[in-house]
């Protein structure tokens, strides 16, 4: 009976019920410290049903991540040193139906932060300016602006959402960096917290907090600095995959006209390679 279900069972990224589901389990094990030995995480108000059973299956088992029902609205996840990875892999399909909105939200913002930067110049913060313009190239893959009113706030095709505050770090003060960053830790936070309470209407599935002092990065999180060395890791392998896909395309169709010049060769001669090549360029 249960091989009866799962043939019919679909997995299907829009359906709303399944994408909470999934990424919900995303949010629980992206957010649960790898340090920590307790593998088993509430679900909370989901209703597991057989249905959630097979999601597990294709959704995560299938993909290298052991997730498994437990009891009540519990889940077991037996941690692994990629699972990490394997789980950001699984919540970037399943966030994509949010993209077009959050690329919107990035058009909006930026519209009023240029539109700020015209009428009050004076007021605008240059290292926010600075940020805002050039994440692409500082930080590519949250290269969507969220806010800007208190910290700059990016979001990433993850997910993701990451908080950062600027700071130019006067040294001739005597402050340090790591007094700098105890001072802001509090008011991050804060602003962290707001962004957390819509997770599960806006899909956010985690916030980071960063500060960017002196043009330089700084996460504040362990765990969060290495979700952002494997996001920015994809991100690079994703740009290399199109490269490399677009090269074989171009070896591949160069290897089948040799083909079809000599087959031709051999079976109308050089007179109907010619023939081809006119039928081509006229």
């Amino acid at each position: 009976m249960d091989y009866f279900w799962s043939f019919f069972f679909c997995v299907d990224v829009d359906e709303e019920k399944q994408r909470k589901f999934v990424l919900d389990i995303c949010t629980k094990i992206i957010s649960h410290p790898y340090e920590q030995v307790n593998p088993s995480l509430s679900l909370g108000n989901h209703h597991y049903g057989r249905d959630m059973d097979q999601l597990l299956q294709k959704a995560f088992r299938s993909k290298n991540v052991n997730v498994t029902h437990q009891f009540y609205s519990n889940i077991y996840v037996g941690y692994e040193e990629d699972t990490l990875r394997d789980v950001l892999l699984i919540n970037n399909t399943w966030i994509k139906p949010f993209i077009q909105r959050l690329k919107k939200l990035d058009k909006e913002k930026r519209k009023e932060w240029k539109q700020k930067c015209i009428n009050s110049p004076h007021s605008v913060d240059e290292k926010k300016n600075h940020l805002i313009n050039n994440i692409e190239n500082i930080l590519p893959s949250f290269k969507y602006l969220i806010d800007f009113e208190v910290f700059i706030i990016f979001g990433s095709e993850h997910g993701i959402y990451i908080i950062v505050e600027t700071k130019n770090l006067d040294t001739n003060y005597g402050r340090s960096e790591r007094l700098v960053k105890n001072v802001a830790r509090n008011n991050f936070k804060i602003q962290a917290k707001k962004y957390k309470q819509f997770a599960n209407e806006e899909f956010i599935v985690k916030v980071i907090e960063a500060f960017y002092i002196n043009e330089s990065f700084t996460i504040v999180d362990k765990q969060d600095r290495k979700i952002i060395r494997i996001i920015n890791f994809q991100h690079v392998v994703g740009i290399w995959g199109l490269i490399y896909l677009n090269e074989m395309f171009l070896i591949l169709t160069s290897a089948l006209i040799l083909v079809a010049i000599v087959t031709t060769c051999y079976t109308r001669g050089i007179n109907g390679v010619f023939e081809i090549i006119d039928e081509i360029t006229s």
